[in-house]
């Protein structure tokens, strides 16, 4: 809870308390006489608390925040308009969105959208990232107590909305998931979802107000909504009220789910959606097929079919990798080292094709190698997402090495090749430079990714918060020439 809040004013208490009799008056209207809802008598002295007012106060400005959010998300695809086969969050990246009326926070907004449009990718690698390394112990432990739930979502609103959306986000075609998460997916979803229950607290308390909706019996939430099932429409603000009331077990749904892992001996810790899997073998089809983790672990003893185990640790790498934002960082990375050793200008394909056409002669009478031509498709291939050698530095590599051996089987000075072919050759090895480089230093290439992933636009203390800091980093899961003749080495570097 917020410290030092200064109580509410009388202006404010007044609201609250007049929302309340309205509310009770608006519900009244649909139950019997014996079924009437009393006043809360208690509510002016409560709204004495200095500690119900800072709560108070909390909800009020987690409704002001999100109404914040949604202007400048509104505002700014006025101008921007986010492609459809970019949206990746269409629910939920607004709330990624700062609110202080600074130029840090604008600033801040504008680069985060921007890179959204852009790569939809990374940013949805860097949310769900959040998600799955996430330690769902931290809501337990505040799970009966509605103040520190707010509280709790007022600082993790994002991570929240996205367990909400999990099913629906990673369902979405436009994505291109890691087929590992894919097939991960049906085994985690109820439990990460239940990371999203101090938003529904929240939510329930922002539609209708803090102290605002009465308590209620089940009896008298089911007359209510018999009566007008309009108040149960997703745009109504009496809905999660009236929901809960409705199905006044859902808090203990979620306390069974984690008593279900921790009563056989598994643990709630950070990246615990991931780490455990359920599986359930089909004797029909002689196949096994992740399951629900609650019900596997439920029935673990009652099906032989069914096992549950710790994940391998590779395993849970792939996972984590989510979607082809991995990819994309792999090939960023690349190219970036390949520049450094080729020509110290950022990667451009067109440019390095042009750059190595070969003469007048030689495209008049189509006298270009095989090698060549096979190796420069190759390289256009690595770079491009729809081929299906994207990526595949082993083609490359070979193909590079094809090019570079018909070169120097020929056995001529280096002095005496043409441009077109010096040109060539040090295309060459360079690729095979930067495909050995990596290779030999998969840590190093590995925190290069990391870093392109998980990088923000701007990074503000102030926008960072002690769970922020918490959660980060969870899961710990060689060309040379001699007297100018060529040298039949593939390491060769003919940058200088």
């Amino acid at each position: 809870m917020p410290t030092n809040v200064s109580q509410l004013t009388k202006v404010e208490k007044n609201n609250i308390i007049n929302k309340h009799k309205a509310l009770v008056d608006e519900l009244n209207a649909y139950l019997p006489d014996e079924q009437k809802i009393e006043y809360n008598s208690n509510l002016e002295a409560l709204l004495d608390d200095e500690k119900v007012a800072g709560y108070c106060k909390t909800v009020s400005e987690l409704d002001e925040r999100m109404r914040k959010q949604k202007e400048i998300y509104t505002d700014y695809i006025k101008d921007n308009p986010i492609p459809q086969k970019n949206s990746y969050l269409p629910r939920t990246i607004w709330m990624g969105l700062k609110t202080e009326n600074t130029d840090i926070a604008k600033e801040y907004n504008k680069k985060y959208l921007d890179e959204y449009r852009k790569n939809p990718e990374k940013i949805f690698y860097q949310r769900y990232k959040k998600v799955l390394e996430f330690n769902p112990k931290r809501i337990l432990d505040i799970i009966d107590d509605k103040e520190k739930l707010v509280e709790f979502y007022k600082n993790n609103q994002e991570l929240c909305e996205d367990a909400f959306c999990f099913s629906s986000a990673l369902s979405n075609p436009a994505i291109k998931l890691n087929p590992e998460l894919k097939r991960a997916k049906p085994c985690m979803v109820k439990l990460v979802e239940t990371f999203a229950y101090p938003m529904v607290v929240a939510k329930a308390e922002m539609d209708a107000g803090a102290f605002v909706f009465p308590k209620l019996t089940q009896e008298q939430a089911a007359i209510i909504v018999n009566t007008n099932p309009n108040l149960m429409k997703s745009e109504s603000p009496l809905r999660a009220g009236l929901s809960d009331a409705l199905d006044p077990g859902g808090v203990n749904k979620i306390k069974n789910t984690f008593k279900t892992i921790t009563d056989h001996g598994y643990k709630l810790e950070p990246g615990v959606a991931v780490k455990y899997q359920a599986l359930q073998f089909n004797p029909n089809t002689n196949t096994e097929a992740e399951i629900n983790l609650e019900d596997g672990i439920k029935n673990l003893k009652n099906d032989g079919n069914i096992c549950v185990r710790e994940r391998q640790p590779e395993e849970i790498d792939e996972i984590m990798k989510i979607n082809n934002a991995n990819e994309k960082a792999y090939l960023s990375v690349w190219q970036k080292r390949f520049s450094r050793n080729y020509n110290e200008k950022t990667f451009d394909l067109e440019s390095i094709k042009n750059a190595n056409k070969g003469g007048f002669f030689e495209r008049t009478f189509k006298r270009t190698s095989v090698e060549y031509r096979t190796f420069i498709q190759t390289l256009q291939d690595f770079n491009n997402p729809e081929s299906q050698n994207y990526l595949n530095k082993e083609l490359l590599k070979k193909t590079a090495e094809d090019y570079f051996d018909y070169k120097t089987e020929q056995g001529i000075s280096f002095n005496k090749l043409d441009e077109t072919s010096k040109g060539r050759l040090k295309l060459v090895s360079s690729v095979i430079k930067t495909i050995n480089d990596m290779d030999n230093d998969p840590e190093a290439v590995n925190k290069e990714i990391e870093n392109d992933l998980n990088e923000i636009p701007i990074v503000r203390e102030q926008f960072l918060n002690e769970n922020d800091i918490e959660e980060k980093n969870v899961i710990d899961n060689n060309i040379e020439f001699d007297n100018n003749i060529i040298i039949n080495e593939k390491s060769m570097d003919l940058k200088n």
